[in-house]
């Protein structure tokens, strides 16, 4: 024990230090700091600074949701990105950001209050903040050109990232309610603009609550093609009222969609892609595609190849169920 409030703790490192190094970690419940102390593994814990501990080297960390919270940060531009070579939250090879510092929850309610910007109405979605090469100033507010794709709930950005060379006329845009899981996309499209000039300037990321906020962010009839891969199955009854995909709010995303805009759905969990199947279908503005329409879709194909969640079941050799439907007129 040390002088004021910190405590050392000997932990197990086969529970908190996968790579087999022995540390102790240090918790300052004064200064709420972390710090991580490594004898043979110190490079892998970049912080702010460095100081001796007896013997043995201690680091402070800095933990990636405490940075990018300068508005500067939030404007895709390349100059606050990649300016430091030396960032130790970029892959030396890649030069893209690394997950094991962008540790997030598995999980986030919807239906908890979050506090970030929400634009009152789609006219108020500053286009030049996420497509500034296409947008310069921000009086543009998009004109004849609008965002097409909304990938609700878009994780670490794969589907945004495949889908951005197959459509690169078409603006989409990735909504993620987990704060960390939305700053590591903003970091790869970012990345990926560097390392491709003239790439991935169709594509960005924003923080929101998809169930509130649809109709804040389109207009009706603006959307042609929304994607719902993977969510949060939320298997107790109680937390039915949290799935992304309900009767009532497909009557938002209906609202979004234009007359013959798709709707995809992919989950590993049968009993949810059930749920999502028997939505659908019981909606009178929605009618599934032909098996001749799906094999014709090239997204059909991304579905459970181009993201992250997806690849892990194929690792596993899991099952995918699928929904994908047209929205369309209802007969009165």
């Amino acid at each position: 024990r040390t002088a004021g409030s910190t405590k050392i703790h000997k932990t197990n490192s086969q529970v908190l230090n996968r790579s087999g190094y022995p540390y102790i970690y240090i918790g300052n419940l004064r200064a709420k700091s972390n710090y991580f102390v490594s004898r043979s593994h110190l490079s892998a814990s970049p912080g702010s600074f460095n100081y001796r501990f007896g013997s043995v080297a201690v680091q402070r960390c800095t933990p990636a949701s405490s940075r990018l919270r300068s508005p500067e940060h939030y404007k895709f531009g390349e100059r606050e990105m990649l300016e430091n070579e030396a960032n130790p939250y970029l892959s030396k090879t890649t030069r893209l950001p690394r997950k094991r510092f962008y540790r997030a929850r598995a999980h986030s309610n919807p239906l908890s209050d979050s506090h970030f910007p929400v634009p009152i109405t789609p006219s108020q979605v500053d286009y030049s903040l996420h497509y500034p090469q296409l947008f310069p100033s921000s009086d543009q507010d998009g004109g004849s050109k609008k965002i097409q794709f909304a990938d609700i709930g878009c994780g670490f950005g794969g589907l945004l990232i495949s889908l951005s060379t197959l459509f690169p006329e078409t603006l989409m845009i990735g909504m993620e309610l987990r704060d960390k899981v939305t700053e590591y996309v903003k970091e790869r499209i970012l990345a990926l603009r560097v390392a491709n000039p003239g790439q991935y300037h169709n594509i960005s990321v924003v923080r929101t609550n998809s169930m509130k906020y649809i109709p804040n962010y389109f207009e009706k009839g603006q959307l042609s093609k929304m994607f719902f891969l993977f969510p949060d199955p939320h298997f107790k009854e109680k937390n039915h009222r949290r799935r992304v995909i309900s009767l009532h709010l497909l009557d938002e995303y209906a609202y979004a969609l234009e007359n013959g805009g798709i709707i995809y759905t992919i989950t590993d969990v049968e009993e949810l892609g059930e749920w999502m199947k028997a939505c659908l279908e019981g909606h009178p503005m929605f009618e599934s595609l032909t098996e001749e329409e799906l094999e014709a879709d090239p997204v059909v194909k991304l579905l459970s190849s181009a993201t992250e969640e997806g690849q892990k079941v194929a690792r596993n050799e899991g099952q995918t169920f699928q929904a994908v439907y047209r929205r369309i007129v209802p007969n009165v």
